[in-house]
């Protein structure tokens, strides 16, 4: 067993969206405090058992980023890769939505942190207290060891040497984003839907990456909202099996028949008095409290016909339609409403995890 000091250079996005290819080309990207995480290693390897404690840094250095890991034991090189892999991919999506969440111009650009494991820069050392254990017992050891990671309870903030700064972030948010995210699953769906949604230039995959999260809040808190069925049980049988009957006189495919019989039964049951756009409207304003969104040069309010906007367009490009150009710019414009409202809907999910610890 080794021990082994891990350097990565974290990458981000510089091109922007209004056809200025050169607009962020001088993106240099400032915490205003450098984060620093201790994790806990147990290690187990035969009879050889103890714990270290292990230190993560997101740093500045020579105007880039790095996510530094010191004090990584492994059994191999591969191995203590994997595991900054593994930590790196739970980092870089919090990281870059808590960038995102203080960026103004977001009609102008996206940034969403990555890395390339093959850039990452490891130093190998003897790990001697493991050495000394197995000279003093000269025992077999068990090549099944494992190493297991478990983050402590806090996150701790060092003070930047940088003084000039071009775009300047507040990390003080990071670890209740981080936190939340690894205490819910669904804060940790919601972020890697955001996440991947920043790094697509294509808005289309943009658009849909961020409905994702919309369709989440439409499935968990719907009945939250009060809405009257349409028919009572008793009348969507009656429904039902008059839509069976009918289906029967044309088709004799069992299998056809059950499925639209399923789509169907389905609809009527939860048929409500209030379209999808009026319960999207009332869960964003009643549960969210979001009325209006006001970031930079993106503002709007929460209406129906600004929801409806959404879903036409989702159904657009799921029947795969074909855009113009005027449709693109729409589509564009949708998708950057849609990027801050889920921003700010996640960031509420988390601040109310934060409320109820």
């Amino acid at each position: 067993m080794k021990m082994y000091n891990l350097s990565v250079p974290l990458d981000y996005t510089r091109m922007g969206f209004l056809d200025e290819p050169d607009f962020t080309t001088d993106l240099v990207i400032r915490f205003a405090e450098q984060i620093t995480d201790t994790l806990t290693l147990v290690i187990t390897k035969g009879d050889f058992k103890t714990s270290e404690t292990c230190t993560i840094e997101v740093i500045e250095r020579e105007n880039n980023v790095f996510f530094e890991v010191s004090n990584m034991f492994a059994d191999n090189k591969n191995y203590a890769v994997d595991l900054a892999t593994k930590l790196l991919n739970h980092y870089v999506p919090a990281l870059s939505f808590m960038i995102q969440q203080q960026n103004d111009n977001q009609h102008r650009f996206h940034t969403q942190l990555g890395f390339n494991p093959r850039n990452i820069i490891v130093t190998e050392y003897n790990y001697k207290k493991y050495d000394e254990f197995t000279q003093k017992f000269r025992k077999e050891i068990d090549a099944d060891g494992n190493v297991t990671i478990h983050l402590q309870s806090s996150i701790l903030f060092i003070d930047s040497a940088h003084s000039v700064l071009t775009a300047t972030f507040q990390t003080s948010t990071f670890p209740q984003i981080y936190r939340a995210a690894a205490n819910d699953t669904d804060v940790n769906f919601m972020l890697n839907s955001f996440y991947r949604a920043l790094g697509f230039q294509d808005y289309i995959s943009k658009f849909f990456n961020l409905f994702i999260i919309i369709e989440s809040l439409e499935r968990d808190y719907s009945q939250l909202i009060e809405a009257k069925k349409v028919f009572q049980p008793d009348q969507a049988k009656q429904i039902v099996e008059s839509f069976n009957a009918i289906i029967q006189t044309h088709t004799s495919n069992k299998d056809y028949r059950l499925r639209i019989g399923s789509i169907v039964s389905n609809a009527v049951k939860n048929m409500t008095d209030k379209p999808r756009s009026a319960k999207l409207v009332l869960i964003l304003k009643d549960y969210f409290g979001i009325k209006e969104i006001k970031k930079g040069a993106i503002q709007y309010e929460i209406t129906d016909t600004v929801v409806e906007g959404w879903l036409s367009i989702r159904n657009g490009l799921f029947h795969a339609k074909n855009l113009g150009e005027a449709e693109k710019e729409k589509l564009r414009n949708l998708t950057n409403q849609l990027l801050v409202l889920c921003e700010t809907i996640i960031g509420k999910i988390i601040d109310r995890h934060s409320e109820t610890k």
